[in-house]
């Protein structure tokens, strides 16, 4: 085996460098901080699919509820409509569509791409990264492969995924409470307290 020591895509804690990243949106979800303000969770990573700097590495951009929301900022639940609206054009979500909920809007921007421009923020004596910019990408078409969970190893023995280990779980359609119909009850034996 022969290979050169390369840092261009190393880990670490270190904070990205503010700029420019060419980004597809990992998850985009509803969460509550530990003291109970809402806010959306929008995570991006950057593309490996172009060439650039820091592949794999997450983005992560929070859209609070306003304390004072708007008309407008009240037809999104009292988050920033601004900065969602911002958001689904840098996606190039279609114009005047309409969605049911916030949630809806944010299961749109789930694999989509934009240009991300972070920028550094300082609060409570901390520096970190913040999104300063969401705008639409350079490259529409995208070949980006999100990085498959890591082996679990046990005492020391490599343990091989099945081939479907990673599949795309299989959303299964909620039954009607009032029809019990089809309800069966399956008890199996670690079910039985003896």
């Amino acid at each position: 085996m022969n290979f050169s020591t390369n840092y261009d895509n190393i880990g670490g804690s270190g904070l990205l460098p503010a700029g420019r990243y060419e980004c597809i949106v990992k998850d985009a979800v509803p969460a509550v901080t530990k003291n109970g303000a809402p806010y959306l969770d929008i995570r991006f990573v950057i593309r490996n699919d172009v060439d650039q700097k820091y592949q794999n590495k997450y983005i992560f951009h929070s859209i609070w509820k306003k304390k004072e929301p708007t008309e407008q900022d009240k037809q999104v639940d009292g988050y920033s409509f601004a900065q969602l609206m911002s958001l689904a054009n840098a996606v190039k979500l279609p114009s005047g569509k309409n969605y049911a909920s916030v949630e809806d809007l944010c299961k749109d921007f789930v694999g989509k791409c934009a240009n991300i421009e972070i920028e550094h923020h300082e609060y409570n004596g901390k520096t970190s990264e913040r999104v300063k910019y969401c705008n639409q990408t350079a490259y529409p078409e995208c070949k980006h492969i999100f990085k498959a969970p890591a082996a679990q190893t046990d005492n020391n023995t490599y343990w091989k995924p099945k081939q479907d280990a990673f599949a795309q779980p299989v959303t299964a359609q909620q039954p009607k409470i009032d029809n019990l119909d089809d309800f069966e009850e399956v008890i199996g034996d670690n079910d039985l307290p003896f």
